[in-house]
């Protein structure tokens, strides 16, 4: 989640991956990709000697608005498309780009269209409390 999750002008790579050595250093030991209960269990852990456990989320998915057309092409979900484009797969927007939301995912989002005009032209910014969905089909 840390280095898909959240753009890098709010954590810059470098500054991660030296948290991430520290705790290397101190004998921090990460095993990613890992499904707990498919690739293996709590109990086989314990097995293996470890007395600590710690189960990170990784990046979960994005929210859903629970609106018509949000399944349709070139509709993303917050975390879904922080994931593409942090992991240098960056989907084509196309000139004009609506963000709609109201959390901090929406707002990073925002702050990178307007940054970036390769990403889109023109952005706006519909707060989600604020939008009524009901009409729209």
């Amino acid at each position: 989640m840390l280095r898909y999750g959240i753009p890098s002008f709010r954590l810059e790579r470098n500054v991660l991956d030296a948290e991430i050595d520290v705790l290397k250093e101190l004998g921090v030991l990460f095993r990613c990709g890992v499904e707990i209960g498919k690739d293996v269990t709590i109990r086989q852990l314990r097995e293996q000697g470890f007395d600590a456990i710690y189960l990170a989320v990784g990046a979960q998915k994005s929210a859903s608005l629970g609106i018509p057309g949000e399944e349709l092409k070139g509709v993303w979900g917050g975390i879904d498309f922080l994931r593409r484009v942090n992991s240098g797969a960056c989907p084509h927007l196309g000139r004009r780009v609506v963000v709609v939301g109201g959390g901090n995912v929406a707002i990073d989002e925002v702050k990178r269209f307007i940054a970036d005009k390769e990403l889109a032209r023109d952005t706006r910014f519909v707060p989600k409390k604020l939008y009524d969905f009901s009409d729209r089909k």
